[in-house]
């Protein structure tokens, strides 16, 4: 039996309905695959305008679908299923970078990817000037092993002869000798008295003695403070040997 003693059979009824069905299958194939050919790909990379830096992380939004993606950590970025042959508004941003907009077109075409370069510029943030006034203080975890610090009232707790004498006093703290019972003269690491460096209010005293060196010239009404260095002193303090007197 052949297919023209088929038609005559049914009336060519159901040939014609199979083909119906074959030719709408057809179409509906067609029109799904023009369907994925309407959508595009976007591809871009991100970097600094001036160095050329790769800027990883930036923010990458197209308005018109409220759309948006990161670029990675190379300045990379992709977007895909992007419609074609429409005008779409792209927004780039970078923190401490100015924004940038430019308008774009996916292009047609199967496998087709469209790429843009974009190159933000850095932006100067103004900010408030900061005043920042010198202060001297104490570290505290300072190492001067040799600096002792003496205030009015711990040079009145030291020992005294008849009245306060401040080279007198200094002879009872560790590593000060006294040169007898009715000198002045301090010794300090085993030098001599003329190798202790006396300032006052950084004014050097080049004879701190009278009376044949029973006194001291510096009256004790008229200290602040004393920062007195028995070992190890600074560079500025260059002229002696043995100690530095420091008298505020």
């Amino acid at each position: 039996m052949n297919i023209s003693t088929l038609i005559s059979i049914d009336g060519g009824k159901g040939l014609r309905s199979g083909f119906f069905i074959l030719i709408l299958f057809l179409s509906l194939i067609g029109v799904s695959d023009l369907k994925g050919q309407d959508r595009g790909i976007l591809r871009g990379f991100v970097a600094d305008s001036v160095s050329g830096e790769v800027l990883p992380y930036a923010n990458v939004f197209i308005n018109e679908l409220n759309k948006g993606v990161n670029t990675d950590f190379r300045g990379y970025f992709i977007m895909a299923a992007l419609p074609i042959n429409r005008r779409l508004s792209i927004t780039i941003s970078y923190v401490g970078y100015k924004s940038m907009r430019q308008t774009i077109r996916i292009d047609p075409g199967e496998n087709e990817v469209t790429e843009i370069r974009a190159e933000l510029a850095p932006l100067g943030i103004q900010m408030r000037t900061i005043e920042k006034i010198e202060s001297k203080y104490a570290k505290e975890n300072a190492t001067d092993l040799s600096l002792q610090k003496l205030a009015m009232r711990d040079l009145e707790t030291l020992p005294k002869s008849v009245e306060l004498d401040i080279f007198r006093s200094l002879q009872s703290l560790p590593g000060v000798q006294s040169g007898g019972d009715v000198s002045a003269r301090y010794y300090v690491r085993g030098s001599t008295s003329n190798e202790n460096l006396v300032l006052l209010d950084n004014t050097p005293i080049y004879n701190p003695f009278h009376a044949l060196g029973i006194f001291s010239v510096i009256d004790p009404d008229m200290i602040n403070s004393i920062e007195f260095f028995k070992g190890g002193f600074g560079a500025r303090y260059d002229g002696r040997l043995s100690s530095v007197m420091d008298i505020i």
